[in-house]
């Protein structure tokens, strides 16, 4: 079995019992807080937010970068292992070709991406069922942290994301967040819906937190990334605004580059 070595922090018991405390923790304290807790801040809150309360996805931009992460947990010092399923081979059984044809500010890219059921059965199926609504027709990626991921998801029209927001089940963990790889974000177990993460950069820590990869780009396209993270934290829109304003608070942010349309090519 196939294992990738992680930082696990001491306390697990204390996670469980103070999780509010462990999410509003300063991040230039010692390394105190559970792995687990550590991709909470990390991806989760910062990722798909459909299934939590206002008051939890409004932590969302509150996150740790991912350097902050990786230097104070290597500080721990403490190592542990979880496995993950060897599924690796590019042959690997039913493939999809999509092409993503992107807007920068009226200049017009495109890239194509390969995607896997075997990686991600669930997340295969229903990505395909979403482009075939034209789902993400005009979608911003409007989160974009170099060395970590980029983010798209949420539609232009509130109501359009509302009634695509109920959650699929998760996938075995069978395909690393290696660079490129396009990955469904996540708020917890069973609630990936719309929003999807573009790993810039071979993010193992990831890996059997609910992360399943469903398919790879060909190539890194450009994507405009001047606005970072989210508000408060950083200088992009805030993911809740963008959620119930749509495209009234999309519009305050024109550097965004745009999925103009996903379409199926083979």
């Amino acid at each position: 079995m196939r294992t990738h070595s992680i930082v696990i922090a001491a306390a697990l018991a204390a996670v469980s019992s103070s999780i509010t405390h462990a999410f509003t923790l300063n991040i230039n304290q010692p390394a105190k807080r559970t792995y687990a807790a550590r991709i909470q801040l990390e991806s989760r809150r910062s990722g798909n937010d459909d299934s939590a309360s206002d008051s939890l996805t409004h932590l969302q931009s509150s996150i740790i970068s991912r350097s902050t992460f990786l230097a104070t947990a290597a500080s721990a010092s403490l190592f542990t292992t979880l496995p993950i399923s060897p599924a690796f081979a590019e042959n690997d059984g039913e493939t999809t070709k999509v092409k993503f044809v992107l807007d920068n500010e009226g200049v017009e890219s495109a890239v194509t991406a390969t995607l896997h059921k075997s990686w991600s059965p669930i997340g295969y199926q229903h990505f395909l069922d979403t482009v075939s609504t034209s789902y993400y027709t005009n979608c911003p990626i409007f989160r974009v942290i170099p060395g970590f991921v980029a983010q798209f998801g949420l539609n232009p029209d509130p109501s359009i994301t509302a009634s695509n927001s109920k959650p699929i089940k998760d996938d075995p963990k069978n395909r690393s967040n290696s660079r490129l790889t396009l990955t469904y974000a996540t708020a917890g177990p069973n609630t990936r819906t719309t929003q999807i993460f573009i790993n810039l950069a071979d993010n193992a820590f990831l890996d059997g937190q609910g992360f399943t990869p469903f398919g790879e780009l060909d190539a890194l396209p450009e994507i405009y990334g001047g606005y970072g993270e989210g508000a408060p934290r950083g200088k992009g829109p805030n993911q809740i605004d963008l959620k119930v304003k749509g495209e009234a608070a999309m519009a305050n942010f024109p550097k965004m580059t745009r999925i103009k349309r996903i379409e199926v090519v083979e």
